[in-house]
């Protein structure tokens, strides 16, 4: 009964032999095919694993960058935002002494004190703007190190 069912299933006598060429085969495919694949697939298994790894530094070291980018633009903005109102205040005493003083010494006074601030803040705002596109600048430079 068990050689019947062997002859249905189309096994004979050679089954041996094609057990011994697909071994055979398997043998040579593992020797010359899957241990090669494997140890490439293992070495970018590792590169991946690395270029993930200096991703991860990168941005840390960029966060960190920001970080220290947004606090200097930070205090930037409260040193303009300080001389500024320093300026303002100026003008308003500027102002109530050129009031007490008269309406034509008020305005030849006013007009003075309006174009130096103009060219003191246009200076300020120059130079404020030179040090934060050094600041740029410089954060830029040092992402792309």
């Amino acid at each position: 009964m068990f050689e019947t069912v062997l002859q249905q299933l189309g096994i004979n006598s050679s089954i041996w032999v094609q057990l011994a060429l697909f071994i055979v085969a398997f043998l040579i495919l593992h020797l010359f095919f899957f241990t090669p694949m494997m140890k490439y697939l293992k070495k970018r298994e590792e590169k991946t694993t690395l270029l993930a790894e200096q991703i991860k530094e990168v941005q840390i070291k960029f966060e960190e960058k920001q970080t220290a980018y947004k606090t200097e633009k930070a205090n930037l903005y409260r040193e303009v935002t300080g001389i500024l109102n320093g300026y303002r205040k100026q003008a308003e005493g500027a102002h109530h002494q050129l009031v007490n003083d008269g309406k034509t010494k008020s305005l030849e006074t006013l007009t003075q004190g309006r174009t130096a601030f103009m060219k003191e803040y246009e200076q300020v705002k120059k130079e404020l703007i030179l040090r934060i596109n050094e600041a740029e600048t410089s954060l830029v430079k040092t992402l792309w190190r």
